[in-house]
């Protein structure tokens, strides 16, 4: 259930550009568990960039960044960054 990972890790997620107190679910790229089962149906078929950049905005990027590198790892067969 990488989905579930994912969304709890994105709960974190402060958009900077937003002053603090304001809701940041507008700019998550995850903000509901629903969203989260269809990003990572995209992120499976499509780029998962889109979301990389998004990880340093959280307080788990390394527990994401690592969680990237399995995913990646278990569609392609290597390691492949994006960094």
């Amino acid at each position: 259930m990488t989905y579930t990972a994912y969304y709890v890790i994105f709960l974190s997620f402060d958009n900077p550009n937003t002053p603090e107190g304001v809701d940041d679910s507008v700019s998550n790229p995850m903000p509901s568990p629903t969203e989260s089962v269809l990003a990572m149906f995209l992120m499976s078929m499509t780029n998962f960039g889109d979301y990389y950049g998004a990880f340093e905005r959280t307080e788990h990027e390394f527990e994401a960044k690592v969680m990237h590198m399995m995913k990646v790892k278990y569609f392609t067969g290597s390691i492949i960054t994006l960094a």
